[in-house]
């Protein structure tokens, strides 16, 4: 269910009217999410090691995201399919609180950075 990528600096992994298809746990390496405004970059959050990338709006709901998220240095990834999340769910019911608990603390994280 979990897949191994390999990517190189610069790789953008999910781009604006994209669907995010996959979550990502970084083993090694790094990555940053970001927009444009005004024709500049400008960076919105940052990932290292042992951290998940999940674009909650995008992948929970399944509607085009609106950043990128771009590898910062070579990078291991461990990915898992927004299907196979839910294949989890429906079969290991009591996974459904392990899931709700990352949602709650990344929103948690993201307030507090206001």
């Amino acid at each position: 269910m979990i897949k191994r990528e390999f990517y190189d600096e610069g790789k953008l992994i999910l781009k604006p009217g994209q669907l995010s298809t996959h979550a990502w746990l970084i083993e090694k390496g790094s990555a940053m999410g970001f927009i444009f405004k005004d024709g500049r970059k400008v960076p919105s959050w940052f990932w290292n090691e042992n951290e998940f990338i999940i674009p909650f709006d995008s992948f929970f709901n399944q509607v085009p995201s609106n950043s990128y998220i771009e590898i910062t240095e070579p990078t291991i990834l461990l990915s898992i399919s927004f299907d196979r999340v839910n294949e989890i769910m429906k079969t290991f019911p009591d996974s459904n609180d392990y899931i709700w608990r990352i949602m709650r603390d990344f929103q948690r994280m993201n307030f507090k950075k206001d």
